[in-house]
């Protein structure tokens, strides 16, 4: 419940600093919930294997896995927040006009 009600908070903190980038909300929001569960996965993966590898038990210590599964969740909440803030600000007269490229590569003047 808690898990919850933190990414509550962090997503609209994450959209208003996409709002002020130019960016759409939406977008920061679902990359914040997509590194956060794909962190706390991680997370605890690798604290699985390190409890069974390091700590040599035939049960594995399930307070050392959710530790490790809550760092990789903030961790991937820590890089949603770096790579919002990385974006630059977008404005309609940056984006040049929309036939200045085609597939990809830069239209070249005749």
């Amino acid at each position: 419940m808690m898990e919850i009600v933190v990414l509550f908070r962090l997503g609209r903190s994450i959209a208003a600093k996409a709002s002020q980038h130019g960016r759409q909300p939406i977008l920061a929001v679902l990359l914040l919930i997509g590194l956060w569960f794909g962190g706390e996965f991680l997370g605890g993966l690798i604290g699985f294997v390190v409890s069974y590898v390091l700590f040599e038990a035939r049960e594995s210590n399930l307070l050392f896995i959710y530790g490790t599964a809550l760092g990789g969740a903030m961790l991937g909440a820590v890089m949603a927040f770096r790579l919002t803030g990385r974006q630059t600000n977008v404005t309609p007269e940056e984006s040049g006009p929309p036939d200045a490229h085609i597939g990809g590569l830069p239209k070249f003047p005749e």
